[in-house]
């Protein structure tokens, strides 16, 4: 094993599996891994959602759509299909 094999299989070992946001449990904390491409890409980043932020789920509507999430303190409602773009793990170092 090589140096650089022995770097990706830490950053394999340290970066926890992300799931899309809608399948994040609400009420808990979660940290954004990454914010993949779509129309509303940009939007999301405007609005804080960056990869190694800290993301908080709300409340999820009765049908699933919308859900309320939390960025420092600002809450914002996403449609399910623009918060399946949004990549989340386990709130901690990314």
């Amino acid at each position: 094993m090589d140096a650089t094999d022995e770097i990706q299989s830490h950053r394999d070992v340290m970066k926890p599996n992300s799931i899309p946001l809608p399948d994040a449990p609400s009420g808990r904390s979660w940290g954004v891994v990454s914010v993949l491409d779509g129309p509303d890409r940009g939007r999301l980043w405007e609005l804080g959602v960056l990869p190694g932020i800290e993301i908080r789920v709300v409340r999820v509507a009765p049908m699933g759509c919308p859900m309320e999430i939390e960025i420092d303190g600002s809450r914002f409602a996403l449609r399910r299909e623009t918060a399946r773009t949004i990549l989340v793990a386990t709130a901690g170092p990314l």
